[in-house]
Parts: structure tokens; C-alpha cells; sequence
């Protein structure tokens, strides 16, 4: 693909050239020590010896080249003409800036700066067609360079590849990433962004009313979102299945503290462990972590209900503790949900009455309305096998 253009000055025509060239870059999972220089050529990386890794992938860059005049050769810098030559690609060790003729009265030069992309590829270790994405595509190379080069850990590494294939894989996360990028600070990775995600409307993870999503994150689960974003961001995605399929399978009408609610809890976990799996350390449930995290400020009035949620839970978590998630359906799922809830092993409250007990919080302040506003729960109020 090129783009032509003709420059007055000298008469030559100019092409906007792809390149592509085989490197092999050195890398470390080691903190750089200016005084412990090593690695290719011994001067670029600044590496300890002992824990320089290679890897090699296809590097490639855009330039200007002049193809009037019938030169033999030439760079991006002196024009020439003819067949050409290849421009001289950027070192992939110096980074920092350097110039491109554009084809314009004068010769007059622009600033380009491939620190980012660079960096970004030697510390991640990033495949070609990551690299390529990103170059095609600059505007995210910035949050993620302030992220990693901040916050470098091994898993940091991984989170950041997770959040790239993500934009190359998913129209929906980039929609969700362009959003935050558009109303919070686009300077961050959206998980990183505190103000941003104290806004229910840009991200919660409450699966109560579908009418009502009003929750904001509890400081736990802010937490867990800067650990596991990627996996944060798959448990948001299944709130909608959540409420459909409760739905389906128990009907339109309720679904607070009854049959249903119980249903539904116990589905959203189930979905959840079979998307976002175990901690590759710890070997924990990360639908857990999160599901627990979730119960964390809830209000002592509210303790049955958070009671029954977190046995709901529990139940969600063993039936989507499955051997292979990737050939395990949502509908199947459902149906073992659907099994337990018939043979009593989910629980409800009973009885409940939301006329002497209203919503706890109908116009959402985060205050009780009144003091016997706890979600249809009465004094008598017990939890039930579902069978009952």
C-alpha cells in the first residue's frame, strides 16, 4: 500500500512504503540497571546477563521514499530515485525520535517519536501481528506504556497482552475501552482509572435488579479489577446473560431474595468460573475472589440476604468448576442450576412481604429509607431450600 505525492521543489515523486524486517530484540524480566549493560551488541538494553531472554519477530515501519530521478538506492533521508532502496529501518534498541521527509515545499520534516511502541514491544514481548496492531492503532500505545512502565510485575506483562488481544479480538471491548477513553482519563488504562470506575454507569458488577443496577464497586472489588481486568471485564459481560436466563428459566416477574434470585446468583457464578477460571499462582477461584468481594459492604440489616447470596454463590462456583469450558454452554449450565434448584440444594428467603418491607433503598442514595425497608426480609424471614 503507498501513498503517492509529488514535491515541487525537486520534481520527484514520493511513496509512503510499509517495511517489514526480521530482528531479534533481547529482553529481561530484570529492574534495568544503566550500570549493568548487556545484550546485543552489549549497548543497547541495558540487561543483567543472566536473565537476558531473545525473542524474534517481524519488525515494521512506514516511511517516505523518493522513486523519481533514476537513482540507484537512496534513503528516506536523501531522496534518490530509480528502483530504490529501503530506508534504513528505526534502531529497535535507541528508540527516542526521528525525522521523515514529507513530501512538501522546502523538504520540510515532521517529529516522530517510536519510544512508545518500542518499549512496549521489548517489555512484553509482543507478537508481530501485536506490534502491528498497535502501530495501526497509537492511540493505544500510550495508556499502556504508563501502566507497564510503572507497574511492571510478570503479571502486569500478561494483563497488558490480555488487553491487546482483546482490542484485536473483541468490537465490544474496544467499544468499552473507546468509551472510557472518551469520558475518563485517556491517559490510563481504564482499570486504572479510580474516578472512572467509582461510576456505576461505566462499570458495576451488581446483578440484584435489572432495573437497578446501581452498585458501585466495593474497594475490594476495585482491587480485584486492577488485578484481573480482563477477567473483570468478562464478569460484567455476563450480568445481561445472567438476567436472561433467569428470565427464561423462572419467569419475568420477582427475582429479589426468592426462587429466582437464587437462580440467577448461582447461574452468573456458574458462567463466571467457567470464562475467568483459576489465579495461575494461587490456583483460587477468580469468580470467587470477585462474588465474595461483592458481599463485602453490604449492611448488617441486610445480612440474610447476603447470606443467601453467598450460598447461591457457592453452589454457582462447584457447577462451573467444569473440565472443559470451552465445549460448556450457557444452556447447559442452566440446566444443572436448574437441578439443584429443584432438589433444594439453593436457598431463598421465606417469607417475604415487600409491602411491610419495601426496597431498602428505592431512590438509590446508598441510605435506608425506612427501618423496615430490608428488601421484602421480615423478622420471621428464614433461609429456605429452594424445594420448599
Amino acid at each position: 500500500l503507498t501513498a503517492a505525492a509529488a514535491n515541487p521543489t525537486n520534481g520527484n515523486l514520493w511513496d509512503y512504503v510499509e517495511f517489514c524486517q526480521n530482528v531479534n530484540i533481547s529482553l529481561t524480566n530484570c529492574p534495568r540497571d544503566p550500570g549493568q549493560c548487556s545484550g546485543i551488541g552489549g549497548s543497547c538494553d541495558n540487561c543483567f546477563t543472566y536473565c537476558t531472554t531473545i525473542i524474534s519477530y517481524t519488525y515494521c515501519w512506514w516511511d517516505w521514499v523518493g522513486t523519481g530521478g533514476g537513482g540507484s538506492g537512496g534513503t528516506t533521508t536523501t531522496g534518490g530515485g530509480g528502483s530504490g532502496g529501503s530506508p534504513i529501518p528505526p534502531s529497535s534498541c535507541q528508540g527516542g525520535g526521528g525525522t521523515i521527509p514529507v513530501p512538501t515545499d522546502g523538504g520540510t520534516t515532521i517529529t516522530y517519536d517510536d519510544e512508545p511502541i518500542i518499549f512496549l514491544t521489548n517489555t512484553l514481548g509482543l507478537s508481530s501481528s501485536q506490534v502491528s496492531f498497535l502501530v495501526q492503532n497509537p492511540s493505544y500505545q500510550g495508556p499502556i506504556y504508563n501502566y507497564i512502565s510503572q507497574n511492571y510485575s510478570i503479571q502486569s506483562v500478561q494483563i497488558c497482552k490480555d488487553h491487546i488481544d482483546l482490542l484485536m479480538s473483541e468490537p465490544e471491548y474496544v467499544l468499552f475501552v473507546n468509551n472510557h477513553n472518551s469520558t475518563g482519563n485517556h491517559s490510563v488504562v481504564w482499570w486504572m482509572d479510580e474516578n472512572w470506575l467509582d461510576n456505576p454507569n461505566n462499570f458495576n458488577l451488581d446483578i440484584t435488579r435489572a432495573d437497578n443496577q446501581y452498585d458501585e464497586l466495593t474497594a475490594a472489588e476495585k482491587a480485584l479489577v486492577k488485578k484481573y481486568p480482563s477477567q473483570a471485564y468478562a464478569i460484567k459481560q455476563n450480568i445481561n446473560s445472567a438476567f436472561t436466563m433467569s428470565n427464561e428459566r423462572m419467569g419475568s416477574s420477582g427475582g429479589l431474595n426468592d426462587k429466582k434470585d437464587a437462580f440467577r446468583h448461582a447461574f452468573f457464578n456458574a458462567i463466571n468460573t467457567r470464562d475467568v477460571g483459576k489465579d495461575p499462582l494461587t490456583l483460587e477461584s477468580i469468580a470467587k475472589l470477585f462474588s465474595d468481594a461483592h458481599e463485602t459492604e453490604v449492611p448488617s440489616q441486610l445480612q440474610k440476604e447476603k447470606d443467601m447470596d453467598l450460598w447461591n454463590n457457592a453452589i454457582g462456583h462447584l457447577i462451573g468448576d467444569v473440565l472443559f469450558p470451552i465445549f460448556t454452554t450457557n444452556s447447559s449450565l442452566a440446566d444443572d442450576v436448574y437441578d439443584k434448584l429443584i432438589n433444594g440444594e439453593l436457598r431463598y428467603i421465606h417469607p417475604l412481604n415487600f409491602t411491610s418491607s419495601p426496597s431498602y433503598d428505592a431512590n438509590n442514595d446508598g441510605v435506608q429509607d425506612c427501618p423496615t425497608c430490608l428488601n421484602g426480609i421480615l423478622s420471621t424471614s428464614i433461609l429456605t431450600p429452594t424445594n420448599q
